[in-house]
């Protein structure tokens, strides 16, 4: 019988609450009655009678409110920090109508933290409190917020009876390029994370062999301007009577690839570089400043592709540099079909080749 008292009293109490809110000023005698009120109303018929009369109402508020916040994160995080009065808190998050999570029964003035990862649909996330003050401010400074990623979907702590939001989940965005005419390319992208390499982006990328040109994507570098066909590169050195001051490097990529010096005084030098296609940088210097002719003697250095000069020279002073690309469909290897180390692919032999009689 008490039980039934206390249900009907309810009723009538949540009649009068749902269509007005409390007073933001309760007194202590308030207070005292707003506590004997919630043990009455944490009963499990008195929580579902509350949650149905607020549900009635947050459906006519639907219909003039259809606005959707959609998101796409994997994970959506619930923060919740209750006030004086914990036990008045509960929430929902709904699917339609399946409780997908929901929560109750809090400590006062206690922080929850609580993750979902939810498929692709469409939410509905509601927060009451029994009593209808919410969870700020008069009786402590509580909170929420429902997070995704970096979109907040509802947040706050100052309502009366519920708080309410629909939400949608997306199919997270695939990052990627989405330029077809990039090098990098990717056809699966739904969203462009700037990181297109273009032939016109001013940078040597891809298998540009000039920045901008050459390659399979890019348009031929103008009249071949810098870059040579031949994978064979040939420095010839001749040195002055100071030998010792002479050095030089070839570097691609950053990186020093082969470098010389110092050499004996009136020496021939003869290298010879097997180049992959790319850009590269050749530096020749003199650490007296006064080059290798024709103060001393008559030195001269040429770096040759293919027989065709690169660059030469002598009276450089100090030091000169050049930079120049190889654009070559040569493949160099082992062309010894007897060999172990076989490449039916090579188009010049390397020196590489690894046989029976090679001791």
């Amino acid at each position: 019988m008490r039980k039934q008292f206390a249900i009907n009293l309810l009723s009538i109490l949540l009649i009068f609450f749902v269509s007005t809110p409390v007073e933001s000023s309760n007194t202590k005698k308030e207070k005292l009655e707003k506590s004997a009120l919630v043990n009455v109303q944490t009963s499990k018929e008195a929580v579902e009678s509350f949650v149905a009369a607020c549900d009635e109402k947050m459906a006519l508020n639907r219909q003039t409110n259809t606005s959707t916040t959609c998101v796409s994160g994997v994970v959506t995080t619930l923060h919740l920090t209750t006030d004086d009065y914990g036990v008045e808190t509960i929430w929902r998050l709904m699917r339609g109508n399946t409780i997908v999570a929901f929560g109750g029964g809090y400590a006062n003035n206690t922080t929850y933290i609580r993750d979902f990862n939810l498929p692709v649909g469409e939410y509905t996330f509601v927060i009451y409190d029994l009593y209808g003050d919410g969870i700020c401010c008069n009786y402590g400074e509580g909170s929420f917020s429902l997070v995704n990623g970096t979109t907040t979907i509802l947040s706050g702590g100052e309502f009366n009876y519920f708080e309410t939001v629909d939400f949608c989940v997306e199919e997270p965005p695939v990052l990627g390029c989405m330029n077809p005419s990039a090098h990098n390319y990717n056809p699966d992208a739904t969203e462009d994370d700037g990181s297109c390499e273009t032939c016109s982006d001013g940078v040597l990328n891809g298998d540009e062999t000039d920045v901008d040109c050459g390659g399979t994507n890019c348009a031929a570098c103008e009249d071949n301007e810098g870059c040579y066909a031949s994978s064979t590169t040939v420095l010839n050195l001749l040195t002055d009577n100071y030998g010792g001051e002479v050095s030089w490097t070839l570097t691609g990529s950053g990186t020093v690839l082969a470098s010389g010096g110092p050499y004996p005084n009136n020496a021939v030098i003869a290298e010879t570089f097997n180049l992959p296609n790319g850009t590269y940088t050749f530096n020749i210097y003199d650490s007296y400043g006064d080059g290798i002719c024709c103060a001393y003697g008559n030195g001269t250095y040429s770096l040759e592709n293919g027989g065709e000069e690169i660059i030469s020279g002598g009276d450089y002073g100090a030091g000169e540099s050049i930079t120049f690309c190889i654009d070559s469909d040569e493949i160099f290897g082992c062309t010894d079909p007897n060999a172990h180390s076989y490449n039916p692919d090579a188009t010049q032999d390397d020196g590489s080749c690894e046989t029976c009689s090679d001791g």
